[in-house]
């Protein structure tokens, strides 16, 4: 799967978290969330993703990068930060 960011009206980045102002709501981001959203500017697959997310954060003791790069990712697509790109 290939997710890309849809733009925002206005964004703010502070101490590591971002806020994304859209049309219709505003969207809280964790580092994680901004990093992927940051990322995601060109369509980009999950497994990039995962890669460069990897680099950027380094490897968790207790969970893989994977999961919680599918995690974060179907959370961003839920609130309609990313979508699809076929």
């Amino acid at each position: 799967m290939r997710v890309r960011r849809r733009p925002a009206t206005d964004a703010l980045t502070r101490d590591g978290e971002t806020v994304l102002l859209f049309a219709s709501k505003v969207v809280r981001l964790s580092a994680m969330g901004a990093a992927i959203y940051d990322i995601a500017q060109e369509p980009v697959t999950v497994e990039a993703l995962v890669d460069e997310l990897e680099l950027r954060f380094g490897t968790p003791t207790d969970q893989s990068v994977g999961d919680i790069t599918q995690r974060a990712v179907s959370d961003l697509l839920r609130l309609g930060v990313l979508y699809r790109h076929v």
